[in-house]
């Protein structure tokens, strides 16, 4: 049995999938341990887990939501937390082979309590592995290296920032679900230019008013010319959808793109924030990012992954604060007046997808361990 370790954002979550259908087809057991934020994640593939172990999250009633007491509440959640993993552990940690962890706040505890007290199997240590898909190794994986001891951290980019000199860094790139794979490459025949506004699975607000007061800056003509796909926050599905109509622009808006490989298959390129897991997925089907870094990370990791793709000629980037309609609506008419361009783009970004990140993972831990 493997156990895998991810919560809260897609980012941790997405990654995880990919790896348990790998295992999936090598006949081993696949047990998740996410939270409630991750769980939502998982709808559409959690057949594909043996078992799926949700942390519960601690919070005062309505009312008692007071800023003095967060200092409790947090003492609370990580109490929970611990009475909850060790259950699951007491009941599944004696049969499993691997605890693989991607990240988020709550992946510390699971692995913390797993390495100090359940990485023996008889006299042989337990495999422990973190995986970082960004350029900046995450503060709970930067934890869970330096303070806990994992060992071993596999890497979504050639080279990750704030790693611990004490550990075994594999670069493996980071995993993909097999639905990117079978995406074709961008083809442009006689129909629209296909965009999607993907704000991560957080989704990003800002993007409801600047990308639509860029497309008012276009002739009606060339608005005509697209297909858009806006992944906006559910407080703004009304408002965008009905700027959409007054522009007489093609369009579906959701809160959530479940089916985003379906999506991705009339799109030719796509603006977004620049988390790892999403442009690996951009890469693996080649289609080519306007990103747009999230300007408030402690660590500006978005600003590193996007840094690295424009480097390799693979996308664009623009800092949130210097971005405005003027920028879009000129990057939109190159792309209607020279569309080789998003071709270009999408073919380098597919040559740095890396399809093998998971069955590397998994030879790596068969042949140490």
């Amino acid at each position: 049995m493997v156990l895998l370790i991810a919560g809260g954002s897609g980012g941790h979550i997405f990654p995880a999938i990919a790896l348990a259908q790998r295992l999936k087809d090598l006949s081993y057991e696949v047990y998740l341990l996410t939270d409630q934020r991750g769980e939502r994640f998982i709808t559409q593939d959690v057949s594909l887990f043996d078992h799926v172990e949700v942390l519960e999250n601690f919070s005062f009633s309505s009312g008692h939501n007071k800023f003095y007491l967060k200092p409790i509440a947090l003492c609370f959640q990580i109490w929970l937390w611990i009475q909850q993993t060790r259950k699951f552990f007491q009941l599944y940690s004696n049969s499993a082979q691997a605890f693989f962890s991607f990240g988020g706040l709550m992946s510390v505890i699971p692995m913390a309590l797993g390495w100090f007290f359940y990485k023996y199997d008889g006299k042989k240590i337990k495999f422990f592995a973190l995986h970082q898909s960004d350029r900046v190794l995450g503060r709970a994986n930067r934890f869970l290296a330096k303070w806990v001891g994992i060992p071993v951290v596999f890497t979504g980019y050639p080279e990750t920032l704030k790693v611990p000199k004490t550990v075994s860094v594999i670069p493996v790139g980071t995993p993909v679900r097999k639905e990117f794979f079978k995406i074709p490459d961008i083809k442009f025949e006689n129909g629209p230019l296909g965009i999607l506004i993907l704000g991560g699975s957080q989704s990003a607000s800002f993007w409801s008013k600047v990308f639509l007061n860029a497309l008012e800056l276009l002739d009606e003509s060339h608005r005509q010319a697209f297909c858009i796909f806006h992944q906006c926050p559910e407080k703004d599905l009304s408002y965008v959808q009905e700027r959409y109509n007054q522009l007489n622009v093609s369009c579906d808006v959701r809160s959530f793109f479940l089916s985003l490989p379906e999506i991705l298959k009339q799109v030719h390129v796509v603006f977004s924030r620049c988390g790892a897991s999403s442009a690996a997925e951009l890469a693996c089907c080649g289609r080519g990012g306007f990103f747009v870094p999230y300007p408030y990370a402690k660590d500006q990791h978005q600003d590193y992954n996007a840094a690295f793709w424009v480097s390799q000629e693979a996308g664009w980037s623009c800092p949130q604060s210097e971005l405005n309609e003027e920028k879009i609506a000129f990057f939109l008419q190159e792309s209607l007046e020279h569309p080789q361009r998003l071709l270009y783009t999408g073919a380098r970004a597919k040559n740095f997808g890396r399809k093998d990140a998971a069955m590397a993972m998994i030879q790596y831990w068969q042949n140490e361990f």
